[in-house]
């Protein structure tokens, strides 16, 4: 697991990598629902009540441009006004820079429950 904000856009990790950016409390609250998704993702981690959206959406779309991965995947908790701000951006990047319907999904823990949330949804 590491941290989104301090991996080099450029790392040689991710690329062609699938990524999942998830919020950083699912570590301490939810870790068996990240140590299964590490088996197939690059787990980058980010908390939302420390960063602007703007930061964070630079440094996603800069990791899409320079290390071109294969599948972004967004995790957060059901309840947070602020990851769900993760979700947003997201959707945003996905319409700004032209990516498949398939590239991003997005999923929320809801009382311990992993959901595939439909786009339809974020939107």
């Amino acid at each position: 697991m590491r941290n989104l904000m301090s991996m080099s856009v450029t790392s040689r990790k991710l690329r062609g990598a699938r990524i999942l950016i998830y919020s950083k409390c699912i570590e301490e609250e939810y870790p068996k629902v990240l140590s299964d998704f590490s088996r197939d993702f690059i787990l980058l981690g980010v908390c939302m009540e420390e960063l602007h959206m703007d930061c964070v959406g630079f440094k996603i779309m800069s990791i899409i441009r320079f290390s071109k991965p294969e599948k972004i995947a967004i995790l957060t908790m059901d309840g947070s006004p602020h990851c769900i701000q993760l979700h947003f951006l997201g959707e945003h990047i996905g319409r700004v820079m032209e990516l498949s319907e398939e590239f991003i999904d997005h999923y929320v823990i809801e009382k311990g429950e992993l959901i595939k949330v439909p786009r339809e949804a974020i939107r």
